[in-house]
């Protein structure tokens, strides 16, 4: 109960973060906060939902296709390389068509979990975050590293999809021993704990790198 409530406080707060500093922020950074907007809308059902003991489910297949329909813009309007950019367009109609054809007819939203989806999705994220550190040090600026938003969010991506990976494969291990589910399932908040903290600190950069710019 208590992770729970920690995780839906941190999403709030990052989200109302990323509203007060809203004219402050790069388009990239408003699509961040409008996804994770988003997210603590629909884990706040979820919560509920699960606390009735209705089948959740059908919630991931929605966040999947949120979630690839506003962090793929974002890569592409935080990469500079033309040619990038054209694949990651191809990778949003993909992914959506995809998207469609596997909920409706290879892992339906009414009793599967999206796998299917998110697998190659995360590939692609901790891809995309690699080839960005790759442009970060092409492009070197007087700034530290460390004091830039699209550092933490690349770090912040490749933090998730590489640990959702680990996840994944936590799950069928724990399938096959008949292991207790709640330890993985705060494992998993444990690692959305780190990114939307991440997240909201790349938000927070970006706000303030918009300061210097304008000064």
């Amino acid at each position: 109960m208590f992770i729970q409530l920690l995780y839906l406080s941190l999403l709030l707060s990052t989200m109302i973060l990323g509203i007060v500093r809203h004219k402050k922020l790069t388009v990239p950074y408003k699509l961040l906060t409008v996804i994770i907007g988003i997210t603590f809308i629909v884990e706040s059902i979820n919560w509920q939902l699960a606390i009735r003991s209705h089948d959740t489910r059908f919630l991931a297949h929605i966040m999947s296709l949120a979630e690839l329909n506003f962090y793929f813009p974002i890569f592409y309007l935080l990469f500079s390389q033309k040619v990038i950019k054209k694949i990651i367009i191809g990778l949003i109609i993909f992914f959506n068509i995809f998207s469609f054809i596997n909920s409706f007819f290879l892992q339906p939203y009414y009793n599967n979990f999206p796998s299917n989806v998110l697998l190659p999705v995360e590939i692609c994220y901790a891809i995309l975050s690699l080839v960005m550190f790759r442009q970060m040090l092409s492009n070197t600026l007087s700034i530290n590293i460390t004091k830039q938003s699209i550092f933490w969010y690349g770090s912040a991506m490749l933090f998730l999809s590489t640990s959702l990976f680990l996840c994944l494969g936590l799950n069928n291990y724990f399938v096959i021993h008949h292991l207790n589910f709640h330890i993985l399932g705060t494992f998993n908040y444990i690692i959305n704990l780190i990114f939307y903290t991440m997240a909201g600190y790349a938000i927070y950069l970006n706000s303030k790198e918009n300061i210097l710019n304008e000064g």
